[in-house]
Order: C-alpha cells, then sequence, then structure tokens
C-alpha cells in the first residue's frame, strides 16, 4: 500500500472489494470510502470520477475482445494493411482464447495465462487442441501487440474508454536467439530448387526483402537503366514497414531479366505466389526445421552481410530499417565477426 502521507488518493482491496483512500491531514489518518465493485475496470472509472468529482463520460461499454478484434480486423487490418494474413492468424488465435472475455478485463494476469496457453499448444487458431505444436515466443509476443492495437482502434472508434484500455504485459523476447541461414545453407538451399522457386530465393535473399515484396514484385518496379528495384509499389499505401530501392545485384541480374521477358503479365512471379509451403518442404528436406519460413531469408541476409563485415549503415539501407533497429536484431548474432567499414 502507498505511504500514508500520499498526496493524491489510491485505490486499494479490503477483501475482494476496491476502495479509495486518502490522507485527511486535518485529522491525521487515512480515510477510505468504498467503491462498491470487485471489477477492476469499474474500479478504475469510479476512481477517476472520485478525483475530478464528477461522473466520467462514457461507462463500461461491455465490449468483448472478440468483438473488439472482428472491428479492429474488419476497419483496420483489410483496409489498410498490405499483408494482413500475419494478423488475422493472430486475431483467430486471441479469439479462441478470450472467446466473450470483456475487453476492459484482460490484465496482466490473463495476458499471462494466454502466454502459458499459447507455449502449451492450447489453442491452435481452429478451435482444435494441437498439444506438441511449438509456438514461438516472438509469435505470442505479436499476438497481444495485436490485442492491444485492437483495443486502441476500439478507444479511437469511441467504442470504449481510455481507462478501459486494458492492461496487457508483453514476454520478453531474447533476439539473440534470432535464427538464420548461413551463406553455405543458403547455396545449399539454392542447388536443391530449381525453377521459379530458386528465382524466388535468389531475389528474396539478395534483396533482402519481405515474403510480399518479391511475391507481388511488378515489372514496372524493376529499372533496368539504373540497375535498381523499387520495393514500393506505386500507389499502394505506404505503411510502417519501409520499402526501399535497392540494387540489382549482379547475382540476380540475369534472373531478372530472364523473368521480365519470359513470365506474362505484369508480375515477375505468376500471381498468386504461394512461396510459403514449397519454401518450407525445400527447407525440411535438407534438415533445416524450425528454419524453413520465407522471411528468414532476410534475416539471413543481414547477419551474412555483418559476418562478412558489412557497416550496420549500409545494411539498415538496404533493408528499409534504421541502424539502431539493425544493431539490435542482427548486430549480436556473431560479434566477434563483424568489423565495422567505413561508408564512403
Amino acid at each position: 500500500m502507498p505511504e500514508a502521507t500520499s498526496d493524491l488518493p489510491w485505490v486499494n482491496k479490503r477483501g475482494d472489494t476496491y476502495y479509495v483512500f486518502w490522507y485527511d491531514e486535518k485529522a491525521q489518518r487515512t480515510e477510505r470510502k468504498t467503491l462498491g465493485t470487485k471489477d477492476a475496470a469499474e474500479a478504475r472509472r469510479k476512481y477517476a470520477e472520485f478525483l475530478v468529482g464528477e461522473p466520467v463520460t462514457g461507462s463500461p461499454s461491455g465490449l468483448t475482445v472478440s468483438e473488439a478484434l472482428d472491428d479492429y480486423l474488419k476497419e483496420h487490418v483489410r483496409v489498410k494493411c498490405v499483408a494482413s494474413e500475419r494478423r488475422e492468424v493472430a486475431i483467430r488465435h486471441l479469439k479462441e482464447f478470450f472467446k466473450t472475455t470483456p475487453l476492459a478485463q484482460v490484465d496482466i494476469l490473463l495476458s499471462r495465462r494466454y502466454v502459458q496457453a499459447r507455449l502449451n499448444g492450447e489453442t491452435s487458431g481452429s478451435g482444435r487442441l494441437i498439444p506438441r505444436k511449438v509456438t514461438k515466443l516472438s509469435t505470442v509476443r505479436y499476438e497481444l501487440t495485436t490485442l492491444i492495437s485492437a483495443a486502441r482502434h476500439a478507444c479511437e472508434w469511441k467504442r470504449i474508454t481510455q481507462l478501459e484500455i486494458p492492461k496487457i504485459e508483453l514476454p520478453e523476447v531474447d533476439t539473440a536467439e534470432r535464427p538464420f541461414l548461413t551463406e553455405d545453407e543458403v547455396q545449399m538451399l539454392l542447388l536443391s530448387t530449381s525453377g521459379w522457386l530458386h528465382d524466388w530465393i535468389m531475389i528474396a535473399y539478395y534483396t533482402g526483402a519481405r515474403k510480399e515484396s518479391v511475391s507481388q514484385l511488378k515489372k514496372s518496379q524493376i529499372d533496368r537503366v539504373l540497375g535498381r528495384i523499387n520495393l514500393q509499389p506505386y500507389g499502394r499505401k505506404k505503411t510502417n514497414k519501409r520499402k526501399p530501392v535497392v540494387p540489382i545485384f549482379p547475382e540476380i541480374a540475369d534472373i531478372i531479366d530472364r523473368r521480365m521477358k519470359d513470365t506474362p503479365g505484369d508480375y515477375l512471379f505468376e500471381q498468386p505466389c504461394n512461396v510459403y509451403g514449397p519454401f518450407k518442404r525445400a527447407c525440411e528436406a535438407l534438415g533445416l526445421h524450425g528454419r524453413s519460413n520465407p522471411h528468414i531469408l532476410r534475416h539471413s541476409r543481414a547477419t551474412n552481410l555483418l559476418h562478412q563485415g558489412e557497416s550496420l549503415f549500409m545494411v539498415a539501407k538496404l533493408l528499409g530499417d534504421r541502424s539502431e533497429t539493425i544493431d539490435v536484431t542482427y548486430g549480436h548474432a556473431s560479434p566477434e565477426h563483424i568489423q565495422f567499414k567505413s561508408v564512403t
């Protein structure tokens, strides 16, 4: 409990009921008043009313987690997110666990239970129990950040008040364990694949681009005269995931020319370009279990460049990230190999 001489009233429990406490200087004693509720969200609202001396606009909305997630999916994810698949998967897992839980009742304890349930395989995103499925902590963290975003969206759309935004604890993720493929493993993967998949891997690896950027790459984004690729499609809404202009590296120049000439239509790869399954099977056939997500090529390119002594600045410029982000995310992967080169 806070010190008895605190200038600001505070909230605490007596049994299951919330009370507001304050120190009466004249009487030189601590006074209290019941808030008449056992619910944390209701207690926060009544505490705010006590502080301002009048009712706070907006009563508990009763908005459930599932309802908030559905609204967020319909009004934001499918409208503003270029690649919504990952968000949609996260929403399925969240809805399966929280169901009709009021959004305002989600707290640190419940978010910890969600983390444990996901790590134990108690939710699959499809209603089925898959106890052996291994879920990465970084995935669970991403899912909880999705719930936070949905809650903020609900507040912006005035479906809940600021006081009803849930208190969610995000699990700590050790970025030092971020997996990657060594240069030898990348070459082994390339030797084991052919056709469009081989070309896709080459372009994705050397450009360091995200899966969607390569899969939906249009011929109009490629400038052979200047020797560069603009990963931001013309007219496409820009997001926080920056899509830089990258060079056409010598290793992929012939592939670019061939696909520009031979692939019909506007895209470099036939649409839809469903690379996840073929890439995963190719990796697992080589024993690269746990490292079979196409996004690993981006991690691998950054890490291998740092191993080769490339500067944080140049790697950040290629990936469209800040140098600080590259340092935190990739720079520790093999620090004994990192030698900084001057940037000219």
